[in-house]
């Protein structure tokens, strides 16, 4: 949806709503905004795509590759039929939609994939022992020292030194 910031801020402006200069730092606000959600989203899909194991990370480079490549074709062909403030509204329109039928497929395709979702479940189940281990181990190391009067979690310390010179 952030992609369509832009043509929004332009009609905006168009409408006297507002300044070009608001609708300057709006713009700069959106791409930052924009740029956290991706790096977001990004990490998240290399880690389901090492989840998943195989080719799924060579799957998701080839993917990025390809969107890469049609969102180049899609401007090319905007730019070539429509004007400048046209084609900058129809590119990200079709934009927003590829992104929404991405998403679409990842959740009706990828999510409802009965393999993936014997990974996930069992990468999940790894983790959550993983973390109530260590759940117990602190809670048993704390119980200890309430026993000891000590505090073996802190980190240890040397016995002082005194340099004599």
């Amino acid at each position: 949806v952030g992609i369509l910031a832009v043509p929004l801020f332009d009609l905006l402006v168009r409408c006297s709503l507002l300044g070009t200069s608001g609708a300057f730092f709006l713009t700069l606000a959106s791409v930052v905004l924009s740029s956290l959600c991706s790096s977001v989203a990004q990490s998240s899909m290399y880690g389901l795509a090492s989840v998943l194991g195989g080719g799924a990370t060579q799957a998701l480079q080839t993917g990025n590759g390809l969107v890469g490549i049609a969102s180049v074709v899609l401007r090319f062909i905007t730019e070539m039929y429509l004007s400048p403030t046209s084609s900058m509204v129809m590119f990200c329109i079709l934009g927003a939609a590829v992104l929404l039928a991405a998403a679409a497929e990842f959740k009706l395709g990828l999510m409802n994939d009965e393999h993936v979702k014997t990974k996930i479940v069992a990468y999940e189940l790894k983790r959550a022992a993983r973390v109530d281990a260590a759940r117990s181990f602190k809670d048993g190391c704390r119980a200890c020292d309430a026993e000891a009067g000590g505090d073996s979690l802190a980190a240890p310390m040397l016995p002082a030194q005194t340099l004599e010179g």
